[in-house]
């Protein structure tokens, strides 16, 4: 953690935690603040914010377009309704999850109200767009890397009743349909994990929402069903890094973990950036570095981009081709770096790191 991340650090904590008013920031805390997608926390946006208005109400307008079809909004809107001002919370898209049998009613409504297609199916989502916000309509949730059999039923099992056991969020905008205290955190964890072990990493961003999260939610309560699942350890983690870095309270649940640990996963989290844009090449050279087949992880690689090959093996050369154009393509443009030697170093040691997370692992 350098002196800038330190002090963004510190100004986050004082807001999340403190109740302080907002102070002049330097610029140089506030670039930082932006590739860690906290920006909006220390500082009058305006324009992040008017941002994040738009977005809650796109949440809101969901709740009335899809009546009749069960479903839930996830990650955005719930992980910012426990924020001290829940429009400081920097959003992204519009996610919203409904069951396998739901989805054709829920996409044929969405097209039929003038939203429009982007993009191809991944294999967990389809993309829409609609006033220039990105809808992501969902039919399972992602995230369970590297898991065992027993792991991935235990998740799918916990996450069955998500859409039942919703609840519903009164805000400015309307009423929003957003999962309950166990199922958001649940969905935290798998998303946070799937984009620290495959992907380029979190940012500061995300873990302030579980900091706030684990400030208001007894999260011991679900320690069976996380140690069920293999999570029970990251949770830990995650928290305690949060009562190191940002101020959450000390929580007495809480197994001791060594101090050293925890400000080796702070540094990997500001490192990333918000979802691994403040470094790049960091999810390829760690899968590479960090797997003694180097074929298959790459062939690992090109499916997790190209989902059409996951189920069908005579798509894989499909799949590892198209991947290794585009790699060469973004390589050769400049829009990407080149995988280099220090960073399959650096993937190295994070592999190492991640491996002390012991995640889906009972």
């Amino acid at each position: 953690m350098d002196n800038t991340q330190q002090a963004l650090v510190g100004l986050v904590s004082e807001q999340l935690f403190g109740g302080g008013e907002l102070p002049q920031v330097p610029e140089d805390i506030l670039k930082e603040a932006a590739l860690q997608g906290v920006r909006p926390l220390i500082s009058d946006d305006y324009q992040t914010i008017a941002s994040n208005m738009r977005v809650s109400s796109a949440h809101a307008m969901l709740t009335d377009l899809l009546s009749g079809i069960p479903f839930v909004t996830i990650k955005g809107c719930a992980s910012a309704c426990y924020y001290p001002e829940p429009v400081r919370r920097q959003m992204g898209d519009v996610d919203i999850y409904v069951s396998p049998a739901d989805y054709p009613a829920a996409e044929k409504r969405l097209l039929s109200c003038g939203f429009e297609r982007k993009g191809l199916e991944s294999g967990w989502h389809s993309s829409f767009y609609k006033n220039g916000i990105h809808f992501e309509l969902h039919h399972k949730i992602k995230g369970v890397p590297n898991g065992s059999a027993d792991t991935e039923k235990a998740v799918r099992r916990c996450l069955s009743d998500i859409i039942e056991t919703a609840v519903t969020l009164s805000t400015d905008y309307g009423d929003i349909l957003i999962p309950d205290e166990f199922h958001h955190g649940l969905v935290m964890l798998l998303h946070v994990a799937e984009h620290i072990v495959t992907d380029g990493g979190i940012g500061l961003r995300h873990l302030c929402d579980w900091a706030v999260y684990a400030d208001k939610a007894d999260i011991s309560r679900y320690q069976s069903k996380l140690e069920e699942m293999g999570l029970w350890v990251f949770a830990c983690q995650l928290t305690a890094v949060s009562v190191k870095f940002l101020g959450l309270k000390e929580m007495p649940w809480l197994p001791e973990i060594s101090g050293g640990f925890l400000t080796l996963f702070m540094d990997d989290i500001l490192n990333a950036g918000n979802l691994g844009k403040r470094s790049a090449g960091r999810s390829g050279s760690m899968e590479l570095a960090g797997s003694k087949n180097k074929l298959r992880s790459f062939i690992g690689m090109a499916k997790r981009r190209y989902p059409f090959a996951r189920n069908n093996p005579l798509l894989v050369p499909t799949a590892m081709a198209l991947y290794l154009f585009s790699y060469l393509f973004t390589r050769l443009s400049g829009k990407k770096q080149w995988v280099t030697l220090d960073m399959m170093k650096s993937g190295k040691k994070r592999t190492e790191l991640y491996g002390q997370f012991r995640l889906f692992k009972i």
